[in-house]
């Protein structure tokens, strides 16, 4: 299923590395993934989620604030796959959505996580042994053509010439973006702006369409998972110093969780 990220051979799993046949190899961590992004493929020294970002992360998903998202994916796929399928979770963060799917399942489902942040897979590693977690771009997936059934792109950036060649030709693409009126209450405190709504579009160049269905509820946070939430968004990086003051006030908040998930296939 991986291939060589230097020659594009196939990669062979040999006690603690991954190896090909020009002898290239990819020593496996004590957690259990290996790094396959080249040093000239890095747009910094560290790219993706840093550990401040992943640690609010893992520690908002513990509390299951997502559940009604996971396990509505999960019910799609248990209702249209009935045989043993491969996985890809693209932009796999900690693996909070990909393990819980598995679990899931009514049939085998075989596991590859792919992130950029090398701290964000080692959290996923950590957590189930049975899948394979790996650092690399999605942009430039170490992956064989046409290995998987379905991909998930939860939050994540779109690879879609990456994602056309590594899906199978009857695979799907399950996409999760932000509904309209996702953390809206959170964006009124950070930017004063009452009407501010996210806008959702239906296209995803090489793929057409199939289904798409909105999951939406309501949470309550107290103000430690208030800050974990914000420091685990983009917002994070674009919202002012003084903005982000405003929210030191807040001790419990009610916000409005909005997902869409869309279903592409080829």
């Amino acid at each position: 299923m991986l291939v060589c990220p230097k020659c594009g051979k196939d990669l062979y799993k040999n006690n603690n590395t991954f190896s090909c046949e020009d002898g290239h190899s990819f020593d496996i961590s004590k957690e259990g993934y290996v790094n396959l992004l080249l040093p000239n493929k890095k747009n910094s020294l560290l790219p993706g989620d840093n550990k401040e970002m992943v640690m609010a992360r893992e520690q908002f998903l513990n509390k299951d604030y997502y559940c009604q998202l996971k396990d509505a994916i999960s019910k799609y796929i248990n209702e249209h796959f009935k045989e043993d399928v491969a996985l890809l979770d693209a932009g796999c963060g900690t693996g909070y959505y990909s393990i819980h799917i598995k679990e899931k399942y009514q049939y085998v489902m075989d596991i590859l996580g792919v992130d950029i942040s090398k701290f964000a897979v080692q959290k996923a590693a950590k957590k189930d042994k049975s899948a394979q977690f790996i650092v690399a771009s999605t942009f430039d997936l170490p992956i064989k053509d046409k290995s998987f059934d379905i991909i998930l792109n939860i939050f994540s950036p779109k690879a879609n010439e990456s994602f056309k060649r590594v899906l199978k030709d009857d695979g799907i693409l399950i996409q999760v973006m932000p509904g309209g009126k996702h953390l809206l209450e959170l964006k009124e405190i950070l930017y004063k702006d009452s009407t501010y709504e996210n806008e959702v579009e239906f296209e995803y160049s090489g793929f057409n369409l199939k289904d798409n269905f909105e999951v939406s509820y309501y949470i309550d946070v107290d103000k430690d998972d208030l800050m974990h939430l914000f420091t685990m968004t983009p917002y994070l990086y674009k919202t002012k110093i003084e903005d982000i003051k405003a929210l030191d006030d807040i001790k419990n908040l009610k916000i409005t969780i909005d997902f869409v998930i869309a279903i592409w296939g080829k």
